[in-house]
């Protein structure tokens, strides 16, 4: 008779480390590999972890641009290796920062579980339409506030920016 072992978990994080384990093992099995993590250089308190979330605890804060989404889909449809960076969020409400277009990608392929990486949106070095770069007047602020209501802004009415150790804007 086959053995079942049943485990609870009380916190979403701890259900997504114990999914990371699992699925690190299945990929071992079967001579694939799966990485959780990333790398920019940027100060450490700028990322606060890497997390699998259920989907529809996210929050978009700007609408999708449906063509664009559709040929996401035909992108990766081709792709002969599936691999596609993290949604990022921000930590204290699980808002989408970047990565509305592969949400719905996600959403669309009945995925319920998605990577994203966590982020201080608090923190100064995370910059929303810096001079130069995207339209003038949307703050942190603003993001949150639309998200939270609800009330998406503009598809690509926003550029998010980090700064790194050495002073460059990274997209």
């Amino acid at each position: 008779l086959p053995s079942f072992i049943r485990l609870a978990v009380r916190r979403p994080y701890d259900f997504s480390v114990l999914y990371q384990a699992l699925l690190q093992r299945e990929c071992v099995k079967r001579d694939t590999s799966v990485t959780f993590g990333t790398y920019a250089d940027v100060q450490p308190s700028v990322v606060e972890g890497v997390r699998l979330v259920h989907i529809d605890d996210l929050l978009p804060h700007e609408q999708v641009l449906s063509d664009r989404a559709g040929k996401l889909q035909e992108y990766v449809r081709d792709l002969p290796k599936k691999i596609l960076p993290a949604i990022l969020v921000d930590s204290q409400y699980q808002i989408v920062i970047d990565g509305h277009h592969r949400l719905e990608l996600f959403r669309a392929a009945g995925m319920q579980i998605v990577p994203v990486i966590s982020l201080n949106y608090d923190h100064e070095d995370i910059l929303v339409n810096p001079p130069g770069i995207g339209p003038p007047g949307i703050t942190k602020e603003t993001v949150i506030s639309r998200a939270l209501k609800g009330n998406l802004l503009a598809p690509k009415s926003t550029q998010h920016v980090v700064r790194s150790r050495g002073g460059a804007l990274l997209p």
